[in-house]
């Protein structure tokens, strides 16, 4: 389990010191939840690489974790070392005189942590009865994932083959199976590898989305209201959000990134320019309207 652990962290240092190359604005927090997902993101997609060529062993682990880790060597850099140590320091201010802001944001992500432990922790159960879950759409999930892993973990399954289909090719998006693989070969057992990678991109998750809701809507309070919203959708909502946008639903993003930029950089409006504004969004409800998304 403390190598999993390492591991994870590990990872996530690297992808969080990444994010200086492209996001000069960002907040240490931000980042470390940026880390998490292109940490383990980029340990998997590396890692089946490496293991569909010598199989899934201790080498194998050793090789990937050196590639991934391989953004932190941006450090040597002064210019990125400086903005390093400023937002270390940024964050050791917080903690040690904390503001009122800060004190929201602590309460706000302690709350989503417990909350998600709650939920995770009951994903897998382990008792003298065997394995179970508590979660009511996992009971077809659980036992699917855990010949997944395992198959990963033990079976040498590289090109990998459906489990549950002998000889066929396996179509599932399986990194996060396979990354819970990696954890299992360091020492952790099935309930905890799959426990340390929900809960770690379970909570970044939150953060990435709180990120990006700040830079679109550059509102401290809408910021935090969208992940919540997002959450609570799977619960309540019709249909979760989950934030998987159609293409036209991107383009339309675009298009109106694009003209609030344009619109903006020169610091100066006229109505006209409001009318044009307003057209582009009437625009897009009328041809929401005529050629609406297709359900998936």
């Amino acid at each position: 389990m403390i190598a999993s652990l390492l591991l994870a962290l590990l990872v996530t240092l690297s992808g969080a010191v990444a994010t200086y190359l492209y996001d000069e604005n960002a907040s240490l927090g931000a980042r470390l939840c940026t880390g998490v997902c292109l940490g383990l993101a980029s340990l998997g997609l590396i890692g089946f690489v490496v293991a569909s060529l010598i199989g899934l062993s201790g080498v194998a682990i050793l090789i990937s974790t050196a590639i991934c880790c391989s953004p932190i060597a941006i450090l040597t850099e002064s210019k990125y070392r400086q903005r390093f140590k400023q937002d270390l320091n940024a964050a050791s201010r917080a903690f040690s005189n904390p503001d009122s802001e800060s004190i929201g944001y602590f309460v706000f992500y302690l709350i989503v942590a417990i909350v998600l432990w709650k939920v995770f922790d009951r994903a897998v159960i382990v008792d003298e009865h065997g394995l179970s879950t508590g979660l009511l759409n996992n009971f077809g999930d659980l036992p699917f994932h855990i010949s997944v892993i395992t198959s990963f973990a033990y079976g040498n399954n590289y090109p990998p083959q459906d489990p549950t289909y002998a000889g066929v090719r396996f179509t599932y998006p399986f990194l996060t199976d396979f990354i819970s693989a990696i954890f299992l070969r360091c020492g952790a057992d099935l309930r905890e590898s799959m426990f340390v990678e929900n809960f770690l991109l379970g909570v970044a998750f939150v953060g990435v989305i709180h990120r990006w809701a700040l830079v679109m809507l550059r509102d401290k309070l809408a910021a935090v209201i969208t992940p919540v919203l997002v959450l609570l959708s799977y619960v309540i909502g019709p249909t979760p959000m989950d934030l998987q946008f159609w293409p036209g639903a991107v383009v339309m993003i675009l298009i109106a990134t694009l003209t609030a930029s344009l619109v903006t950089n020169s610091g100066r409006s006229t109505w006209f320019v409001g009318v044009l504004v307003l057209m582009v969004y009437v625009i897009f409800a009328m041809t929401l309207y005529l050629l609406p998304p297709q359900s998936r």
